[in-house]
């Protein structure tokens, strides 16, 4: 074989080295991106069904009540011999925060020191109100121990069932007009930042559940609290 056989067969495997160098990079490229639409559509997924939580036989369902729909009126005792109910609570023209809780649960009895600094520190602008169960001596001397006001006793779990409730504990917003304010928050985490946000934002919470309405009208911390809704911190279940 001549010099130039030699050199033009030579430029020919590089050529061919070049070729496939560069259909490996563009099929690795394709791929990578390929990859990243479908986590891309899989976060678009999550934001179009941020108020939804997945059932326990792999099916979609509302996490609470649909935001916007009039909240279950009720009338409960709460620990000194009074009767509150929801138009009460409502009566001062601010959201109110159903705090579902029952005495025999940990999460919740952790939870109690936090409820306290929120009534104080969100007194103006909230209602915050526990709705437990169990008997009145042990709510009593819990509530009691933590300065708590506003704590209503359901027989079992019927209030909590009334608001789709999943367990305890777990909270949900109902607007001054009576409407449900927010899907139901499961979990410590979720719940501190379902508070955080209703205590700095006297408007509808959630008046949509599209990623154009989400990212127009949920703060920071709201936002934090979508993917704590979907994913619920069931610690002490309802029996």
């Amino acid at each position: 074989m001549s010099g130039a056989q030699l050199v033009t067969l030579l430029g020919g495997l590089v050529l061919v080295g070049l070729l496939i160098g560069q259909w490996w990079f563009m099929t690795h490229l394709l791929r990578q991106n390929g990859r990243l639409l479908v986590r891309l559509e899989a976060l678009e997924a999550k934001l179009g069904t941020a108020c939804e939580v997945p059932s326990q036989n792999g099916a979609q369902r509302a996490a609470g009540l649909p935001v916007g729909t009039p909240a279950p009126s009720f009338s409960l005792p709460g620990l000194h011999g009074e009767t509150l109910t929801l138009e009460a609570l409502r009566a001062a023209g601010k959201p109110v925060v159903l705090l579902f809780t029952d005495p025999n649960c940990g999460p919740c009895t952790a939870l109690l020191p936090e409820v306290r600094r929120w009534q104080r520190d969100y007194a103006e602008k909230l209602t915050v109100s526990l709705i437990s169960r169990g008997t009145l001596e042990e709510n009593r001397a819990k509530s009691t121990e933590q300065g708590l006001r506003d704590v209503l006793l359901q027989e079992e779990w019927e209030i909590a069932q009334a608001y789709q409730a999943p367990g305890t504990p777990s909270a949900v917003i109902v607007m001054p007009d009576g409407m449900i304010g927010s899907p139901v928050a499961s979990g410590v985490e979720a719940l501190e930042s379902l508070v955080a946000y209703a205590g700095r934002e006297r408007a509808q919470l959630y008046p949509s559940c599209g990623p154009k309405q989400l990212k127009e009208n949920l703060a920071p911390t709201a936002a934090k609290l979508i993917p704590l809704m979907a994913t619920p911190n069931r610690a002490c279940q309802q029996a």
